[in-house]
């Protein structure tokens, strides 16, 4: 039971680096659009199906053991006990699904279902429907690591902690995806990172990207988590200030906690725009503004934000 326990706790941050890692790595590696890259992350994604597999393998042991419930692992690892008000260490929950369902699991298996039909000997001749089996099963492949790392990462964010986690370091990837994007901007390199000449003649690219539309569409996606990150950090920064602050107050407060943490929050964001705007790419741009657009107007119902800040 104790061994169970340990191996929980174990596999549980073993899924949480590794998925951090195939993120952090598939940007940092070109994009992950050459072979060598992608090979990789499919042989990774196989790693992590069989951490899944035998982390359902523990939670059966234990709930057999146990039986359904929320335990916590004392933080000297000696002994487990029921999580209650008193109970401190690592909680983990034996009532949860073993195999949990995220909401693109079903139409994600739909969907390779039909990939794989075409590649049965259902056509004429007793061969394949598509044109192409090794493209199709190359787009098999890439469809079974996506599913793999979204039921990964509704196992890992089961917690807040771990949500939290995920938030800070994709805001720290947007730095350092700015960071080189920027530097190779100034600089007028014409190599990734100095050294590697990309396929793509001719293109066009920025940062460790191949093309700068590629670029403009990963930052898309990680500028979103840098906004939430400072929203979250003005609100406790408001809170501090308390109700209708003066400008004084403001400034003092900024020399607390939650003052500097916003302070903080505030580069992931800034480098993430700047970049996305710097790629100058129509459809990335475009798609921000759009995107903005839409949040505030979500933000306006749910929330009543004043509309001065909506212009902000």
């Amino acid at each position: 039971m104790l061994l169970g326990a340990r191996l929980l706790r174990l596999l549980d941050a073993g899924l949480e680096g590794a998925l951090l890692a195939i993120v952090a790595g598939s940007a940092l590696a070109f994009g992950a659009v050459h072979p060598w890259a992608y090979l990789s992350i499919f042989w990774a994604c196989l790693a992590l199906a069989l951490l899944l597999g035998l982390r359902v393998a523990v939670l059966h042991g234990l709930r057999g053991r146990l039986g359904r419930g929320v335990f916590c692992l004392h933080p000297s690892r000696r002994f487990v006990e029921p999580k209650d008000e008193g109970a401190v260490g690592w909680p983990f929950e034996l009532g949860q699904a073993l195999v949990p369902r995220p909401p693109l699991l079903l139409p994600g298996l739909a969907f390779a279902l039909w990939v794989g039909i075409q590649l049965l000997p259902l056509g004429s001749g007793c061969k394949p429907l598509t044109v192409s089996p090794p493209d199709t099963l190359r787009g098999l492949a890439f469809l079974a690591s996506a599913l793999t790392l979204h039921l990964t990462a509704a196992v890992v964010f089961g917690k807040h902690q771990a949500r939290d986690r995920f938030r800070k370091a994709l805001a720290g990837l947007a730095v350092i995806l700015a960071v080189v994007g920027l530097a190779q901007l100034a600089s007028g390199e014409t190599r990734i990172y100095g050294f590697f000449e990309p396929w793509e003649k001719g293109t066009g690219f920025f940062g460790p990207f191949v093309n700068r539309n590629h670029f403009a569409g990963y930052m898309l996606l990680t500028t979103p988590v840098c906004l939430a990150l400072l929203a979250t950090a003005y609100s406790r920064y408001t809170q501090r200030v308390g109700v209708r602050p003066n400008l004084r107050r403001r400034l003092v407060a900024l020399e607390t906690r939650e003052g500097t943490r916003l302070l903080y929050a505030c580069v992931p964001a800034l480098f993430a725009i700047g970049a996305l705007f710097a790629t100058t790419s129509r459809g990335g741009i475009a798609a921000f503004a759009i995107g903005l657009m839409l949040a505030a107007v979500g933000l306006k119902r749910q929330r009543g934000v004043p509309a001065w800040a909506l212009a902000l």
